[in-house]
């Protein structure tokens, strides 16, 4: 299977390691490349590799998770300013607390802001909380018994929450520059080995013919098909229809995913393979 993306990196060294250890039957002695590089190499390689997609996994679903968290918590925060606001212009209207208050941040804002609404508030709950005016006797509590001190913790929590977020972020960064790396000093030898198959056979030798290509020759990878999908909670399973690929020549389709909200080919993982002909397929992959 040609090279179409990170998903497909493991599956085409396997294809490469194969073929070299049916080469290597067929030699007089193994073949091996510059700097003592030989089929066993090519497999520590790809652990290395495997490992380093694994831990990049991990820290996606960490970012996911930590962001998650983070919309979560900012969900919160609005409805709490919200009801502070309400609950200042009901019972402190005519005071001067009441043209203080800040707006409340609009769904989806940046962090900067999020953090000012919760600071301003926390900050004029505590003042009012500390004075006795005529029309009011503090402490305010909003409905439901929520206090400044629940609060005032809701926004710590909220704190910590845009630190792991960003924690996390990087260290996806990182992981995905990891991974990439581990392939990076993998693609060359499978372009040397390629090399030293054709100068070790002669023209026309079966090995030769049937060795793995590293990318998919131009024009041959088919236009992508339509697809849509549904949930079915019963089998708890996605359920993926598609079109039919207008290739005569069709391999198979290769179903993909990406977990989260925005698809990043970088990132793409595949569920499974499909032979022509099927046009359905069912995957808990990702979800």
């Amino acid at each position: 299977m040609p090279i179409t993306g990170p998903s497909s990196w493991l599956s085409t060294i396997d294809e490469f390691s194969a073929h070299w250890v049916q080469v290597n039957a067929a030699l007089t002695a193994p073949l091996v490349l510059t700097t003592a590089y030989a089929v066993a190499t090519l497999g520590t390689a790809r652990t290395t590799l495997s490992t380093s997609m694994t831990t990049l996994s991990t820290g996606i679903n960490d970012r996911q998770i930590a962001e998650a968290t983070v919309v979560q918590s900012e969900a919160t925060a609005r409805g709490k300013i919200g009801d502070f606001n309400r609950a200042v212009r009901a019972f402190l209207g005519t005071t001067a607390y009441a043209p203080a208050l800040g707006e409340v941040p609009a769904k989806g804002a940046a962090q900067g802001k999020y953090e000012k609404a919760m600071d301003d508030t926390s900050s004029l709950w505590v003042k009012i909380n500390s004075v006795t005016l005529p029309t009011f006797t503090p402490p305010l509590v909003l409905r439901g018994g929520y206090t400044q001190g629940s609060f005032g913790t809701l926004v710590s929590s909220l704190k910590v929450a845009y630190t792991t977020a960003t924690a996390a972020g990087r260290n996806e960064k990182v992981q995905l520059e990891l991974r990439n790396a581990a392939f990076d000093v993998i693609r060359p030898r499978l372009v040397e080995y390629r090399k030293a198959v054709i100068a070790s056979f002669a023209p026309g030798s079966p090995l030769v013919l049937s060795l793995p290509k590293l990318y998919p020759p131009s024009g041959t990878t088919p236009d992508a098909v339509s697809a849509a999908g549904l949930w079915d909670a019963v089998a708890g399973k996605a359920k993926l229809q598609w079109s039919a690929s207008e290739e005569p020549e069709l391999a198979h389709y290769s179903i993909r995913f990406c977990a989260g909200t925005t698809y990043r080919a970088e990132n793409e993982q595949v569920a499974g393979l499909a032979e022509p002909g099927t046009l359905m397929f069912e995957t808990e992959a990702g979800l």
